[in-house]
């Protein structure tokens, strides 16, 4: 090639691609371009060219331009420094980075957008707590009993080949093992893109939750973690597939009051505590002799809660404005009850808000109250506003 088709080819590869860059790819474009400098000045002043000069002024030259490219104070200063140099196939390139540093607080600016978009911890699940959750938890104890009856029957019937499944521990441990792989090191952080989630052992996962997708929360707590009072967190969020259930999973143990105050950040201005709970009617006590007292449902501007659930104990709240549907159903021994439930439906996920076995008149009113409210809440929703500041 002749030598000015040269100086373009290598400034193409080298320079002019390290001045869109960072730090570092500016810094290799840098030293690209002051290679081709001097190759290009040693080719023309070879060939007795127009602008031979000293090839020791040549070599300073070309370092200093190298080094203001790395660190640039004045683009005007740069632009005369490839015209004495000779680079006229850079002016194109070197302008475009001028027009970008015309403004002395741009790098401030870009520093504090890093600044605003760092993430804040808000809640770091504890690997020891997450362990005694798996193996505390209603299922846990479902299977372990499963295993046993197994177990048993295979000592009775196959001999000692039933062992395998107490060496290996059968299902119980194997989903133990794999959720603690899945939730280990399970993080929540705040950021302006939303609440940003991150877990996993052995493959880290991460997820954003965005403002305005989420529909729905659920707690849920099983038996035996009421003596630690540990809750699980679910949300309903727009988007992501009912059947992936690690994807809807917001902590997966947790203090209910930390759960709570999470939930503060992704209802902003619901306090669940606050709203006001009915309880199902004294004759639900024929439908559902266990858990009827624990049966109840209420609302504020803001949330329809339902509540249910006597060995674990289960807890909804559906925004109003995120409300799809409203549901009544009677069921044949409802019916001779004069019962009926009421179903608010969301997008699809594991949390069911459903209040059970309500008076049928009652659950009527319920049901269009939740409609009414549903259909205000969407008139004024601003979904793009949470996590903004709040107004003074």
């Amino acid at each position: 090639r002749s030598a000015p088709g040269l100086v373009r080819a290598r400034a193409r590869r080298g320079g002019a691609a390290g001045l869109h860059g960072g730090a570092r790819p500016a810094r290799r474009g840098a030293g690209a371009l002051a290679f081709v400098v001097m190759q290009h000045r040693a080719v023309f002043g070879a060939r007795g060219g127009q602008r031979g000069a000293a090839p020791g002024r040549d070599h300073d030259q070309c370092r200093a331009f190298g080094e203001a490219l790395v660190h640039p104070r004045d683009p005007e200063h740069l632009l005369h420094g490839a015209a004495e140099l000779g680079v006229e196939e850079q002016q194109d390139a070197l302008q475009h980075r001028g027009r970008h540093l015309q403004d002395p607080a741009d790098n401030e600016q870009r520093l504090a957008a890093l600044v605003a978009g760092a993430e804040q911890v808000l809640v770091t699940v504890p690997p020891g707590d997450l362990l005694l959750s798996l193996v505390l938890r209603g299922s846990t104890a479902a299977m372990l009993v499963a295993t046993v009856a197994v177990v048993a029957l295979t000592l009775a019937t196959a001999g000692p080949v039933g062992l395998i499944f107490v060496v290996f521990g059968g299902a119980p441990a194997f989903s133990i093992v794999s959720e603690f792989m899945k939730y280990y090191g399970f993080t929540v952080a705040r950021s302006p893109d939303g609440l940003r989630l991150r877990r996993g052992l052995l493959q880290t996962q991460h997820q954003t939750v965005p403002p305005g997708r989420v529909h729905a929360v659920g707690l849920t707590q099983s038996f035996l973690w009421r003596g630690h009072d540990w809750v699980r967190v679910e949300v309903d969020v727009a988007g992501v597939p009912g059947g992936d259930s690690g994807d809807s999973v917001l902590l997966p143990v947790a203090p209910r009051e930390v759960a709570l105050g999470l939930l503060a950040d992704v209802l902003p201005g619901v306090d669940l505590e606050a709203v006001r709970l009915d309880p199902a009617p004294t004759r639900a006590r024929r439908r559902a002799w266990i858990q009827w007292s624990r049966l109840a449902v209420g609302a504020d501007d803001a949330v329809v809660v339902t509540r249910r659930g006597r060995v674990t104990r289960r807890w909804a709240a559906v925004l109003h404005a995120r409300t799809q549907s409203v549901r009544v159903t009677q069921g044949p021994w409802q019916r001779a009850l004069r019962l009926a439930t009421v179903h608010i439906d969301t997008v699809p996920g594991p949390v069911r808000a459903v209040a059970l076995h309500r008076d049928v008149e009652d659950a009527h009113a319920l049901a269009l109250a939740q409609a009414e409210r549903a259909a205000r809440a969407r008139r004024s929703d601003l979904p793009t506003r949470w996590l903004a500041p709040p107004e003074t």
